[in-house]
């Protein structure tokens, strides 16, 4: 399997269990005040598509979930939408990294 193949699988695993959730959530299932709190987060989530989507690697995609896992800012996002009952990085974490371990897709740079 080529890289290109591996990190279109890594990727469409995001897309598919963390962010098209999140897309496709409808606003009416939300209180007025969660309304705006998701089309925000809606919105981020689109931005996040796109750069894993941008990434030039498998390696990149998991290095950078990895990342994503950590960071004060992802933690912050992490939680708004936890709070909104939808699914976040950490939820999907063990499947993601065992799909890169069958690719053969480590993420330490080698």
């Amino acid at each position: 399997m080529t890289s290109t193949q591996a990190k279109k699988q890594l990727t469409d695993f995001l897309e598919h269990h963390a962010f098209q959730p999140v897309l496709r959530a409808k606003p009416d299932r939300f209180s007025p005040a969660q309304r705006d709190e998701l089309t925000d987060l809606q919105g981020r989530t689109r931005t996040e598509v796109e750069r894993f989507r941008g990434y030039g690697s498998a390696e990149a995609v998991v290095i950078n979930f990895r990342r994503d896992l950590h960071s004060a800012k992802a933690r912050e996002v992490q939680h708004r939408l936890s709070r909104l009952g939808l699914p976040v990085l950490p939820e999907v974490r063990e499947d993601f990294e065992a799909l890169a371990n069958r690719l053969a897709v480590s993420g330490d740079g080698s």
